[in-house]
């Protein structure tokens, strides 16, 4: 046979060329692993810190000092807030007391670039113009069953009482949520000695979305009077003064004979109650500065949220049509007792005499309305951190959130609020502002 063909024939042979692959293969396998070292589909992974978290805090100043802090880093705070009252409050020029939370996480690269978020909850405030004892007991003609001239005890509790005292009007009533995430650039160090041999800037641009949710109960027709015996009364409150019964229509208190066919026919609007939600989203471009010595750190930083308002307001007002009043006949041994207030002298007390009948007719009306405000807002933070650890720190700091307007707080100006003739506006289209100081602690930033 020939050598050649015997050769030939042996390459051909099924297990043979299989070993021949095999073995080239793994010829080149240290080759493939070279290759593959230097090759990374999606970029370089910038995980290589020192991730030693629990380390001696470095606040040594020698060689230039040390670098800010890169990669993953998470900050959580208390926020202790006060936040202004709305257009329709009893006394709107003070601030209610709240807390919430906020949350700060990002990522920065050897590269001194990356990402940062932050959520933030705020749980309030949550104020309400409680009425007093005193109140309560002038509204529901003296629970108490003691005769308030003689003093004396009374057997006869009235069962039937007028209008009941609310539990309360919405002083101050709403919440705050928000969510925000951004691209992180940082740049170079400024001059001068401390960390990274000078103090740092950082800034950010993304978006931001929030959500803010507001109560409201207000009298939105204060300066309806009617006449007694041609006299002006002081305007009807839905929630007067102490000393004052509170008058929920133009007749559900008996007047005197005087009362003119104009007072008669007005319809007094009094809320249920309002609940306006804002959507507020749009851009948002920040700025940080921050500089560390030996163990402490200052940073201050400011956003612009340039943003649209999209608002949702529910309301509900009770509409309580005149109906004339007639007194129960005078009073006899086991009948209903009460003592309300004259209405010509709001001090004086009327008794025993009957409790006056409720109107006879009522309605609710509703309304939702949804639209469009632009409703800016600016956010200023100071604070100060203690390192403990080279990546933990305590922190404590001051904000200021400002809405300058667009915020809802009351009743829509809209076409389909039926309160819109009343006098009362732009409660659609208020500010909101948010101050306090914060406490929290800071993982390697």
């Amino acid at each position: 046979m020939d050598p050649f063909q015997e050769r030939v024939e042996l390459m051909l042979n099924p297990r043979m060329r299989v070993l021949f692959i095999g073995g080239a293969l793994l010829a080149l396998l240290p080759v493939s692993m070279a290759d593959a070292q230097k090759f990374q589909p999606f970029g370089p992974l910038d995980f290589t810190q020192d991730w030693q978290p629990f380390a001696p805090a470095e606040i040594s100043s020698y060689g230039g000092g040390i670098e800010p802090n890169t990669g993953f880093f998470f900050t959580y705070d208390r926020i202790h807030l006060w936040v202004n009252r709305p257009a329709t409050a009893l006394m709107p020029n003070k601030f209610d007391r709240t807390t919430g939370t906020r949350i700060d996480f990002g990522y920065m690269s050897d590269t001194n670039n990356g990402w940062i978020g932050e959520l933030m909850s705020i749980n309030g405030p949550n104020v309400y113009d409680e009425p007093t004892d005193r109140q309560r007991d002038l509204v529901v003609i003296n629970p108490s069953g003691i005769n308030p001239t003689s003093g004396e005890p009374e057997i006869n509790i009235p069962p039937v009482v007028t209008e009941p005292y609310p539990n309360g009007r919405a002083e101050n009533v709403g919440s705050l949520t928000s969510f925000e995430f951004s691209k992180l650039w940082r740049l170079k160090p400024l001059h001068g000695r401390g960390k990274g041999g000078g103090s740092h800037v950082e800034w950010f641009l993304g978006g931001r979305f929030t959500t803010i949710k507001a109560q409201d109960s207000y009298n939105y027709n204060p300066d309806v009077q009617i006449d007694v015996n041609g006299t002006p009364t002081q305007p009807l409150q839905v929630y007067p003064p102490e000393g004052i019964s509170p008058n929920f229509d133009v007749n559900n208190v008996a007047v005197a004979p005087g009362l003119d066919a104009q007072a008669l026919s007005i319809r007094q609007y009094t809320p249920l109650g309002v609940m306006a939600e804002n959507s507020i989203f749009g851009p948002q471009v920040g700025v940080r500065w921050f500089r560390q010595r030996g163990r402490w750190t200052i940073s201050a930083e400011g956003r612009g949220f340039f943003a649209v308002n999209r608002q949702e307001i529910v309301g509900g007002y009770t509409v309580q049509d005149p109906a004339p009043i007639t007194p129960f006949p005078p009073p006899t041994f086991g009948d209903t007792l009460g003592f309300p207030l004259t209405r010509t002298d709001p001090a004086g007390i009327t008794g025993p005499t009957t409790v006056p009948v409720e109107p006879t007719a009522r309605q609710i009306t509703t309304y939702h309305e949804k639209q469009w405000k632009w409703a800016p807002a600016g956010d200023v933070r100071v604070n100060a951190s203690w390192e403990i650890t080279k990546s933990f720190a305590l922190e404590a700091g001051w904000e200021w959130l400002y809405f300058a307007n667009g915020i809802a707080r009351g009743k829509s100006d809209g076409p389909n609020n039926h309160a819109n003739t009343l006098g009362v506006f732009g409660l659609d289209d208020q500010d909101m502002m948010f101050t306090g100081w914060t406490v929290g602690f800071v993982i390697n930033r």
